[in-house]
């Protein structure tokens, strides 16, 4: 998948599709995290994501997202809780969009056009309890002071918890549950 094709909708909704191309095989509620898990033992050097020079196998791809979602699930939110992601593409988005919907969490995507006034009231309407995002985007989540969970894809110089330090310290197994 290259992600500079994909929008919003066709990545919440690939594994949708995809699912009622394999007939004759029962696929879960959640098809898009059963894709990736049937992909990873099939398939796991395959390449599964492409952006720019960045480049993931299933395997790789699996691993973050399990990491992430189980990083996730950690923070006790409520089962049903909104998370946002706020930001640019990238491979992260998609590891973050994955591990999210391989959770009890909702998805909340927040296009990045959004002025931070218009942020505010969706995270306030929405009633989000995380955001994740990029360094960039993460300017626009100060300025509002957004007062849930913040993840960021990188390390940055506040005391928020990054993709980069989940996958460093995140290494136990994670077992979705949702159907």
């Amino acid at each position: 998948i290259f992600i500079h094709q994909l929008s919003w909708i066709q990545i919440t909704i690939f594994g949708h599709l995809v699912s009622h191309k394999n007939k004759g095989k029962t696929m879960s509620i959640n098809c898009i995290r059963t894709l990736i898990e049937d992909a990873n033992i099939s398939n796991p050097q395959k390449l599964a994501l492409v952006f720019g020079n960045e480049k993931l196998t299933y395997n790789e791809l699996f691993t973050k997202v399990n990491q992430i979602a189980y990083y996730l699930s950690e923070l006790d939110l409520p089962k049903g809780s909104r998370i946002g992601v706020y930001s640019n593409k990238g491979i992260d988005q998609v590891v973050a969009i994955l591990a999210i919907l391989s959770t009890q969490y909702v998805l909340v995507p927040l296009t990045k056009l959004l002025k931070p006034e218009q942020v505010e009231y969706i995270i306030s309407d929405c009633d989000i309890k995380c955001i994740i995002t990029d360094k960039i985007k993460l300017e626009s989540i100060e300025e509002i002071k957004f007062n849930g969970h913040i993840i960021s894809y990188e390390t940055s110089h506040k005391d928020l918890p990054s993709f980069e330090e989940i996958y460093k310290y995140y290494n136990k197994p994670y077992f979705c549950d949702v159907n």
